[in-house]
């Protein structure tokens, strides 16, 4: 197992409620938001990191998805440390998450979670210590598209059962969820990892405002957070799925999604 570890660089200040976590799914990061392009056709960094540091509130951690250039993203931030794994593909979509290092103990890679298949992501792990208790952060990103139901399933248990969560964990991250119309099953895909991770005491946090995440026709709640052993007191969802909650012109939804990503960012606080 081989964990990428770079510093970042992000102006900030000390975080007013408690410790905040941020994820966010930067729509192919490193190519220019499409799958087509490359590294020289990047051009949203001095937008993303603007968004990151003056339109949502300070984060002790990121959670990002999508990003096919993993020290390009740690160098929008300062005095944070920045975990990944390496992958041979250039076009794999990593799970990168980033911290202030205060909070660090350690970081791991569930790989069970890719099920064998170079085409999915395995969790990116970290482990903080938090008011004496120790966390650990799951950041995930599952198999996308409506008819992957069941694989998304397999992906969940494997990190259900993962012997590197302990009994504080936050699993945060797109979860790709589709609801029962689209899928044509007896219940949401929400609901079906519900039924799967209550029984580890598990427990699904809602944003406040019950926003969409992602910026398409149909308007999805693609990226959501369970938790155990943990206290989650705000959840909120930033960018124009949250109309209001960014200023302009980050308000608008073809500005936001040329130069930041289709999906908003969510915010929890412990």
């Amino acid at each position: 197992m081989k964990v990428l570890i770079w510093t970042a660089l992000l102006l900030s200040s000390p975080a007013v409620w408690g410790l905040t976590i941020t994820s966010l799914n930067i729509q192919w990061y490193g190519r220019g938001g499409i799958l087509e392009g490359s590294q020289d056709d990047e051009y949203r960094d001095e937008r993303i990191q603007q968004f990151l540091t003056e339109e949502i509130p300070e984060s002790d951690v990121f959670v990002f998805q999508e990003v096919t250039d993993s020290a390009r993203i740690s160098a929008l931030l300062l005095n944070y440390t920045c975990f990944t794994y390496h992958s041979q593909k250039i076009t794999h979509q990593h799970v990168v998450i980033c911290s202030k290092p205060e909070f660090i103990i350690s970081s791991s890679v569930e790989y069970a979670v890719q099920l064998n298949s170079p085409g999915l992501r395995p969790a990116m792990i970290l482990n903080i210590k938090y008011e004496g208790k120790e966390i650990a952060i799951a950041g995930v990103h599952l198999k996308a598209k409506r008819a992957s139901t069941d694989i998304r399933i397999k992906q969940i248990n494997a990190l259900a059962n993962s012997s590197l969560l302990g009994e504080n964990t936050i699993i945060i991250g797109d979860v790709n969820t589709y609801d029962k119309l689209s899928t044509e099953r007896e219940y949401d895909d929400s609901e079906i990892f519900d039924q799967l991770l209550a029984p580890l005491n598990y427990v699904q946090s809602k944003n406040g405002t019950d926003s969409h995440t992602y910026l398409s026709f149909a308007k999805r709640l693609l990226d959501r957070v369970w938790s155990r052993g943990v206290e989650i007191k705000t959840h909120e969802v930033y960018g124009p799925c949250n109309w209001g909650s960014v200023s302009e012109p980050f308000n608008n939804v073809s500005f936001y999604k040329r130069f930041i990503s289709d999906h908003c960012a969510v915010q929890i606080t412990l």
